[in-house]
This record gives C-alpha cells, sequence and structure tokens, in this order.
C-alpha cells in the first residue's frame, strides 16, 4: 500500500453558494457595479455626446465605479493587496555595508594541533 497524505480544504476560506447559484461577495459585487452602469446609461439616454466624449466618460466612470467591486468580487483585490503590503512592509531587506571577504585555500586545511578526535568541553 502506497504511503499518501490527505489534505481537507479549510473550512473558514469556503464560501457557501446559494439557491442563485452565487455565493454573498458576488451578489456584493452586482449590488456594487450597478451605480456605474445606471451612469453609463444616463450617458447614452440624456446627454448628446459625441463618440469621443461618451466613451472617455464611459471609460473612467467604469475605472471608478465598476473594476473595483469586480475584482473584489473576484478575490483579485485581496491578492494584489497581499503582495503589495509584503513587498512594502515585510520583506526581509539585506543591507551590503562593505566589501564581501575573499577565503584564501589555506583557511580550509585543518590545521597541525587540531584533531578531530579531541574532546570537547574542559580537560
Amino acid at each position: 500500500m502506497a504511503i499518501q497524505s490527505k489534505f481537507h480544504m479549510d473550512l473558514s476560506k469556503y464560501e457557501p453558494v446559494g439557491k442563485s447559484g452565487l455565493n454573498k461577495r458576488q451578489k456584493k459585487m452586482i449590488l456594487q457595479i450597478i451605480p456605474g452602469l445606471s451612469i453609463i446609461m444616463l450617458f447614452v439616454a440624456f446627454l448628446d455626446l459625441n463618440d469621443f466624449t461618451f466613451w472617455i466618460l464611459s471609460f473612467v466612470t467604469g475605472f471608478f465605479l465598476i473594476v473595483p467591486p469586480v475584482l473584489k468580487g473576484l478575490g483579485v483585490w485581496e491578492e494584489y493587496k497581499n503582495k503589495l503590503d509584503f513587498f512594502m512592509k515585510k520583506q526581509d531587506r539585506y543591507y551590503e555595508t562593505g566589501q564581501i571577504r575573499r577565503y584564501a585555500a589555506h583557511e580550509f586545511v585543518q590545521k597541525k594541533n587540531v584533531s578531530e578526535a579531541d574532546k570537547i568541553g574542559k580537560k
């Protein structure tokens, strides 16, 4: 019989799916997208904008009102936030203060007065 390991999913990270097939985070994402989409629809319905102005306003509105809820809803926002936090705060930083010492070949030869069979400690 082969040696094997069985790993169970961490239940604290499990998000239950509702009747609609969406979890709580995805439902919240959809509700947060609605204001951005309604503003873009208002651009279409009430403002007589030329093509270039409409596209610029739509992209700016989408970038600020639609992209953040989608990134949070998909779980990408936390991943990038954790990477940035690690890079800025938690990453170990090593500083060089001078020249790295170069070792000579004779430093690796065992001295004649030292034996591997010597007892360690007090005599």
